[in-house]
């Protein structure tokens, strides 16, 4: 309301206070159905249009005794507080179970590192997360008491509502690894696993039948290599409108990133997937460490594909393929070695791809994981093979 009273008359606010407040506490509260006043009073307030209407009925004396005045009004003052009572505990008893519906018990043990909720310097109404405190131990249900070393008070006591689990971050930034196949593919050295005795085969094949197999990979070694080849008769294209352009700002790299950064971005470079670029276009890259504590790069074009034209090729459904092998004797699975840095990217394409390191501004001349298409591509071309 004070907010409202100060944009609606800015010149003069501090003068209508008086008649603001006046009619806040003459209003019906929402949870107790009576107003401010009538709870300490026992009556309404008697304000301009009290006074207009007495003058117009024109009321003569209170009409009874003094003490039989003050009787009434004792009674009416404790009718009024005991209704409003039950018509608050009903109304918090509603709330309350409202809260309840989405709260969960938290608990830390001491030791812990958390971050509390408070206001910040320049504005006590605006509060950030501040930390990570160490928990002390806990000094009540709900209440837990922190250590914040360099503090006025080093010893301080909380409500857990402050509180929140602090998590050591482990990245620069963290991505679902269920989405593998949007993220991009993890960033293998070049050696060929067949030569240096790496291959695994199953338990239950014999030695002659692993001769077999040995010499099989051998003779289609160009098939069997983690270097992906490069397809011909198909080319991703990207279809923006026209005058669009995304150029995003520069996200910093941590520096013990820096340098397994640049060797896997060399060996993109090397294998042909990327190449230097003079774009205008411009999207960061993402550093993700995997389950294994290997480093995957990946590329966010979250702000490209809002751009992109949806390709509408229809996907195969998994029920689909499973009631096509359901009869059969072997099935026999294959893993493609980066199959979407397989397929080029069009020519006049490749410069919205491009990617800042600081190394450089980089382009990809193969299609890219994590673009919106990118599997409609791939599914053209497997259903034409």
């Amino acid at each position: 309301m004070l907010r409202r009273c100060a944009q609606e008359e800015p010149r003069r606010w501090d003068t209508i206070l008086t008649p603001l407040l006046f009619a806040l506490r003459d209003a019906l509260q929402e949870s107790t159905q009576y107003s401010l006043f009538q709870l300490v009073y026992g009556h309404s307030p008697r304000g301009l249009l009290q006074i207009v209407r007495e003058e117009w009925e024109r009321p003569v004396g209170l009409g009874v005794s003094a003490e039989r005045y003050r009787e009434e009004l004792q009674d009416r003052i404790s009718r009024a507080q005991r209704i409003a009572r039950r018509n608050l505990r009903d109304v918090q008893g509603i709330q309350e179970r409202r809260y309840n519906e989405k709260t969960r018990t938290r608990t830390f043990q001491s030791g812990d590192k958390v971050l509390v909720s408070l206001p910040t310097s320049s504005s006590k109404q605006l509060a950030v997360w501040q930390g990570p405190f160490t928990v002390v131990r806990q000094v009540g249900p709900v209440d837990y008491e922190l250590l914040k070393p360099g503090h006025r008070r080093e010893r301080q006591i909380y409500h857990v509502n402050l509180l929140k689990e602090w998590k050591t971050p482990q990245g620069w930034m963290a991505l679902d690894e269920d989405t593998k196949e949007d993220l991009g593919p993890p960033c293998p050295g070049l050696g060929r696993p067949w030569e240096e005795g790496s291959v695994q085969m199953g338990k239950e094949l014999g030695n002659h039948q692993q001769q077999e197999l040995l010499a099989l990979i051998e003779e289609f070694r160009a098939v069997f290599q983690e270097v992906p080849g490069r397809v011909t008769g198909v080319e991703h294209e990207i279809r923006t409108p026209q005058g669009a352009l995304v150029r995003e700002r520069w996200r910093p790299i941590p520096q013990w990133w820096q340098q397994e950064i640049r060797q896997e971005i060399m060996k993109m470079q090397e294998q042909g997937i990327i190449r230097l670029s003079r774009s205008p276009w411009r999207s960061p890259i993402v550093p993700v460490i995997k389950l294994d504590g290997s480093l995957r790069i990946c590329i966010d074009y979250r702000k490209l594909n809002a751009l992109i034209t949806f390709d509408a090729f229809p996907m195969p459904h998994v029920t689909h393929l499973i009631e096509k092998i359901g009869e059969a004797q072997y099935i026999t699975m294959l893993d493609l070695a980066k199959k979407y840095w397989q397929i080029p990217m069009h020519s006049t394409d490749c410069a919205k791809t491009a990617f800042r390191t600081p190394w450089g501004l980089f382009e990809f001349t193969r299609m890219p994981f994590g673009l919106n298409g990118a599997a409609a591509t791939f599914q053209r071309l497997m259903d034409n093979l």
